[in-house]
């Protein structure tokens, strides 16, 4: 208003000269409207000065504060995982780069469900890592997400490794594309300590509540007891019967058979002493709860499916063996996680003893939901596997899902050994403790002190979050916040990002419209026609039944007719 009034007052008040009016009126109207049009231009000029130096309101979230400069170069390596960004800075979009130059110092992806993490992460480093000649094993979640992916990409990127990989699944809801494979396989297991490994990962899978109570007389029982079976299978006919089917049904066998069987060898008794002072004491309360804490949780795990995919060998675990090298994808399904889950930990236990070892081939270890079964040994993978070149790549929905599965120590572990992490959107102590490890960083603070007469600014600095707790937890899809780390030779001056991760939604439709679906592996059709899985795998199932029979009843003949070993049955008799 001030500035309309005195430019109408100052610039157009021409016409009063012209008046008919005494020369004097004249005069002193014309110098009476210039002044005041003079006056109020000055008024405006005043409030038009402090509105433009009033720009605090300009920025109310703070964004240009919270921006800051990032990798905008492309740097590669034989291993590396690149992935190309947009991020604001300087009041302008930037293109950029994330570089995880070494992937060996392990990999986590964060994110709430439909943060994008699969689709801009995850994806990418399964395809980025084929083309690099990576042997991989994928955890596949909601399978075939990820298989599918990773066998198109591989069939259409074969030369980037010196000897052809082969593509192997294990899926227990459909046995025709699913491979056969014996986690617990005898010429793997060297020494004693192997099956308790697998016990301890099958039980504990089972059981989520005993990660929490590990050392319990009622957790570590089951453990030892069902690891003295696996033993026994091991070194039992050369180990012709060691698998883990075999080893669920001769546990269910009635327990005097079974312990009667197991102490006839020595290298048992140890770890039966325990199970054998509960009987011969009387303490039959005792051994019966026992027995029962590995027998009920491994009676869910009795399905003919699964026995039939768990009793075969197409193939060995060692998936970055020179030789032979592998892109294996193991299937979970959300509906039938509980039992699916413990089997499935099995194969990761094997598979992270298997692959961390030296002469071996570069090897990637993806696992998407990483909460959902409980993976033995994965912090120690993590913290050692770097020179053997094993990639670790793990997703996760919230960091408060790995204490909740996997306990506060080990969650503590995992969490502060990863190099390369991602986050999508996620709230709570997750955001905060990113927010710490992105650290603070100098932002400047201007403030405004408006009087009548006067006005006074007052810029100062103040160290702040880079990345605020409350940014990380209003994300977009598509958009994550990290930190990477570099190696010798290659370093990353800023390692921290806040950015939106670039995909070409029309290159990724197209490729995804010409994936050509997964093959049937195993072919159950007859001669005439029909297809026989269900009898096939129901054979198997019998069989396997049949087998823990036939060994129960020689080995009780063996040691009916062994003069040293005779009292054992004695002791059962008495019982």
């Amino acid at each position: 208003m001030f500035l309309t009034i005195g430019f109408i007052l100052f610039f157009l008040n021409w016409w009063l000269l012209v008046l008919p009016l005494p020369l004097a009126a004249n005069t002193a109207l014309y110098i009476f409207t210039m002044t005041a049009g003079y006056l109020s231009l000055l008024a405006a000029g005043v409030w038009i000065s402090r509105l433009l130096k009033n720009n605090l309101m300009d920025d109310v979230f703070n964004t240009e504060n919270e921006s800051f400069a990032q990798e905008t170069r492309l740097i590669e390596n034989e291993y590396s995982i690149n992935l190309p960004t947009r991020f604001y800075y300087k009041k302008k979009w930037n293109d950029g780069w994330i570089n995880v130059v070494n992937p060996f110092r392990a990999s986590m992806v964060l994110g709430t469900p439909g943060s994008g993490k699969s689709y801009a992460i995850v994806n990418n480093y399964i395809k980025q890592q084929i083309e690099k000649g990576f042997a991989v094993y994928i955890y596949d979640y909601k399978f075939p997400d990820l298989s599918g992916i990773a066998y198109n990409h591989l069939i259409s990127h074969l030369d980037g490794y010196k000897v052809k990989p082969k593509f192997y699944m294990i899926n227990f809801d459909d046995p025709r594309k699913s491979h056969r494979c014996n986690p617990i396989n005898p010429a793997f297991m060297t020494d004693i300590s192997d099956a308790y490994e697998a016990s301890y990962t099958i039980m504990l899978n089972l059981n989520k509540s005993w990660i929490q109570k590990q050392g319990d007389f009622f957790v570590e029982s089951p453990i030892v007891l069902f690891a003295a079976v696996i033993w026994y299978l091991k070194i039992y006919e050369n180990g012709k019967f060691c698998t883990f089917p075999h080893a669920i049904e001769l546990l269910n066998k009635p327990y005097s058979d079974l312990f009667t069987i197991l102490t006839s060898y020595r290298e048992l008794e140890n770890y039966l002493s325990p199970f054998m002072d509960a009987w011969k004491g009387g303490a039959m309360e005792q051994l019966q709860g026992q027995i029962a804490s590995a027998k009920i949780p491994l009676s869910r795990l009795i399905s003919p499916a699964l026995y039939w995919i768990m009793t075969g060998d197409d193939f060995t675990l060692d998936i970055n063996n020179p030789e032979e090298p592998k892109v294996l994808c193991v299937g979970n399904n959300p509906d039938r996680q509980n039992i699916y889950s413990c089997a499935l930990g099995l194969y990761n236990a094997r598979i992270v003893k298997m692959v961390n070892r030296k002469g071996r081939l570069k090897c990637s270890i993806l696992v998407d939901e990483v909460p959902t079964l409980y993976f033995k040994g994965l912090d120690t993978l993590i913290a050692t596997a770097r020179s053997n070149k094993v990639a670790v790549c793990l997703g996760a929905q919230d960091f408060s899902q790995l204490i909740r599965d996997y306990g506060d120590k080990e969650a503590r572990v995992i969490q502060n050994t990863i190099g390369n992490i991602f986050s999508g959107q996620v709230v709570g102590e997750t955001a905060k403790n990113l927010s710490e490890r992105f650290g603070k960083v100098l932002q400047q603070r201007k403030s405004i002190n408006m009087t009548r007469e006067d006005t006074s600014t007052n810029i100062s600095t103040q160290l702040d979050s880079l990345i605020p707790a409350s940014k990380i937890s209003n994300l977009s899809q598509g958009e994550f916040v990290g930190s990477v780390c570099d190696n010798f030779g290659e370093k990353i001056e800023q390692k921290i990002f806040h950015c939106e991760i670039v995909v070409d939604n029309e290159r990724v439709a197209a490729e995804t419209k010409a994936y050509k679906p997964i093959p049937v592996i195993t072919d159950f059709t007859g001669a005439d026609g029909k297809d026989h899985m269900q009898e096939e795998i129901e054979r198997n199932y019998y069989q396997i039944k049949e087998d823990v029979t036939q060994i129960i009843e020689k080995e009780l003949l063996r040691i009916q007719n062994d003069p040293n070993l005779k009292h054992l049955l004695e002791t059962a008799d008495d019982e």
